[in-house]
């Protein structure tokens, strides 16, 4: 190999090298950023919940048709956790480019410095960092949707329509159609109602599937990184 080309080959790989690096470093600053709008966005709709009883009205009715707010936080959720993941996987693949398919080929051409991510210091916390990042996106994103989601079921058990709708179509004594034509209204209500339970219920799930495959993902590219170092180790 010239010169020449040693030269243009050690270019091309610092700006691969820089360009992955500022990549991580984007992703990392968006991720966490998602995650602030997302406790942000949690905490508006709780104060506007809040002040929606508390100075409105405290009637079973405003409690009940406030409590439609709370799916908006499902679905942030799901939202929110589709986004951090996406990025939380994307950081992991650009270190794992950066260890075990960017760092061999600098080998090659005689560029041996330990890269930041393959240092010692990176690496001895980086399987502590991504299982409590994991454990933390678990405790924040989840368990607020979850929360948010079985509030809104138990209003909606309690003050919904739904036991009044149910004992008055089989104690009524005006007949099939003619009780669902009288009682329209509720029965729409109560579809609106068991709609929105699916969908706070899909969220979560949705949500809890995302953060789970991000976290399998990120595992298996620490898992081909430490098989990298071992057989770096051994040479």
């Amino acid at each position: 190999m010239t010169t020449a080309n040693s030269e243009v080959l050690a270019e091309l790989s610092a700006a691969y090298y820089s360009g992955a690096r500022d990549e991580v470093v984007e992703r990392i600053r968006l991720r966490d950023a998602s995650m602030t709008i997302f406790l942000s966005s949690v905490s508006i709709i709780g104060a506007l919940y809040g002040g929606l009883v508390a100075y409105l009205d405290t009637t079973p009715a405003i409690i009940l048709y406030g409590s439609y707010l709370l799916i908006l936080v499902c679905v942030l959720a799901n939202a929110s956790a589709s986004v951090i993941s996406q990025h939380h996987v994307l950081i992991g693949a650009l270190e794992h480019y950066l260890v075990t398919e960017l760092d061999p080929h600098l080998r090659r051409i005689g560029v041996t410095l330990p890269q930041w991510d393959l240092s010692g210091s990176v690496m001895g916390m980086k399987d502590y960092s991504i299982r409590s990042r994991s454990k933390g996106h678990q405790l924040l994103i989840i368990r607020i949707a979850v929360t948010s989601a079985a509030f809104f079921v138990v209003l909606q058990a309690t003050l919904g329509p739904h036991v009044p709708f149910i004992v008055g179509f089989w104690t009524s004594d005006a007949g099939f159609w003619a009780y669902l034509s009288e009682q329209s209204g509720r029965l729409l209500e109560i579809t609106i109602s068991v709609l929105a339970t699916f969908i706070a219920l899909s969220s979560v799930k949705s949500a809890s599937d995302a953060i789970n495959s991000a976290s399998v993902q990120r595992g298996k590219y620490m898992d081909s990184m430490n098989a990298y170092i071992a057989s770096l180790e051994r040479t």
